[in-house]
């Protein structure tokens, strides 16, 4: 069985550096992950707050007018609500038929989703997660405008009197990029880090090896003669 006293020191002072560089690898993984995570956090802090208040808004419209009247003038509300430069508020109903579509006036009427386990499952989760006043956020995959697969995160929030769910949505892709830039930044400052400790190493290794060596090869001559 290898023991630890039996090791030399040369291999002692490896693995300490090893174990250094491991831990200095980990912790890069651990703020890489810690960054998107926080990054996401914000921005669905973000979206939910949008939604909020424009749900006050739509219930003090349904508690003031009579519902027809109420629920036009919460359609113009959410048709004129933008945020964070270009992004919007859609309506769906609990069966999925889209109520409000600020850039796609079109789909209005239409049913969305043809199939709970296809790539467009998302309008299902919607209406899971929101149904009956409830709330929720997903993240699932989406076609930019320049036709790229990309992550996006959406918050929906269900308003009971009427059955709608209203929703929003953000791309993942700028906090990808984001975070990959970040990632190469620490990891440039690791590579660094345990260059230094390697030198370091060997320095220290040196240091202490090769004089044990030269007592070690004077034991074995023993002692000279007078």
């Amino acid at each position: 069985m290898l023991k630890l006293k039996n090791i030399r020191v040369s291999y002692k002072l490896a693995i300490i550096l090893l174990v250094g560089i491991i831990g200095f690898v980990s912790l890069l993984f651990i703020a890489a992950t810690a960054l998107k995570n926080n990054l996401v956090a914000e921005r669905e802090a973000r979206l939910n707050a949008v939604i909020n208040t424009t749900l006050s808004q739509i219930a003090y419209l349904e508690k003031s007018q009579p519902k027809q009247q109420a629920q036009e003038a919460a359609k113009a509300l959410i048709n004129s609500v933008r945020f964070d430069s270009d992004n919007y508020l859609f309506v769906i109903d609990e069966s999925r038929q889209v109520v409000v579509h600020p850039l796609r006036p079109d789909l209005v009427g239409q049913q969305m989703g043809n199939d709970r386990s296809g790539e467009d499952s998302f309008w299902y989760t919607m209406v899971d997660l929101a149904r009956g006043g409830q709330h929720g956020v997903l993240t699932y995959p989406w076609k930019t405008a320049s036709g790229k697969e990309a992550d996006k995160l959406s918050a929906v929030h269900g308003f009971a009197p009427w059955g709608w769910i209203i929703g929003s949505g953000m791309l993942l892709d700028d906090i990808e990029r984001a975070v990959e830039k970040q990632f190469w930044n620490m990891a440039v400052a690791t590579l660094i880090a345990i260059i230094v400790m390697a030198v370091f190493g060997i320095v220290i290794s040196r240091a202490i090896v090769n004089p044990l060596e030269q007592i070690k090869d004077s034991m074995k001559k023993g002692p000279k003669g007078i």
